[in-house]
């Protein structure tokens, strides 16, 4: 349907999800792919537990998701303006 992603929604923990959504897309990034443990001690847990990163791949993927409809409706809305412009300049000629 015009473009639009299916968003696949995580199923994780809600401390996970409330973890990520703290700190953000860039630091989770960051914590799943860095080869060194983050300073933050809550952050240090999900960077030793295999099951946090896991969800944190999960989230990641759910967020990218979410940006990319996100992203596709802002440019169906930049279309709809220019067509609108366009027929008003027709109309008004």
């Amino acid at each position: 349907m015009l473009g639009f992603r299916k968003v696949r929604k995580a199923n994780i923990k809600s401390q996970y999800r409330d973890s990520f959504e703290r700190y953000g897309e860039t630091v989770v990034q960051l914590l799943v792919s860095a080869g060194h443990s983050p300073t933050a001690e809550e952050l240090q847990a999900i960077y030793q537990d295999p099951h946090a990163r896991k969800a944190a791949l999960l989230w990641l993927t759910e967020r990218a998701d979410k940006n990319a409809n996100h992203e596709r409706r802002i440019e169906l809305v930049e279309w709809a303006i220019l067509i609108f412009v366009v027929v008003g300049i027709f109309y008004h000629a």
